[in-house]
């Protein structure tokens, strides 16, 4: 985005052409920072669409706390509690990219990419998804 406008929006797996990759989107990183005409050191922040620390929280501690069958889970998952907890040094270390990186729930990241461009002072918004950080819906 740029002044409050969406200026370019693109998915790794069109490049690699592997759906849902989970590769590092370094890809369309590039790429919309070509449509944008600028480079990575004039971005000004990172907006992630997925709260790690609130998914490991809701999805693995607390339910550890609970139940006993919840810490093997837990330890099943460990390798990719690490990869979700280190996105943001990643990313640093893929791009060079040294300002704020900021992580928001992800059908919040839903809800506003269709109530702030859409002009409206107010609105009714859902969001009904197959993944979100423990939720598959918001309302607002």
């Amino acid at each position: 985005m740029m002044n409050g406008k969406i200026i370019s929006a693109c998915e790794q797996e069109r490049f690699t052409l592997d759906k849902h990759s989970r590769q590092f989107p370094i890809d369309a990183i590039n790429e919309c920072l070509k449509i944008g005409k600028i480079t990575i050191s004039e971005v000004d922040e990172i907006a992630l669409s997925f709260d790690v620390n609130y998914h490991i929280r809701e999805v693995y501690l607390k339910p550890a706390l609970e139940h006993d069958y919840r810490i093997d889970f837990l330890i099943n998952d460990i390798e990719k509690i690490k990869n979700d907890r280190g996105m943001i040094e990643l990313i640093r270390s893929e791009t060079g990219f040294n300002k704020n990186i900021r992580c928001y729930l992800h059908h919040f990241c839903h809800a506003a990419s269709a109530y702030y461009p859409s002009g409206f002072s107010e609105s009714l918004i859902f969001s009904i998804d197959g993944m979100g950080e423990r939720k598959t819906y918001f309302s607002q």
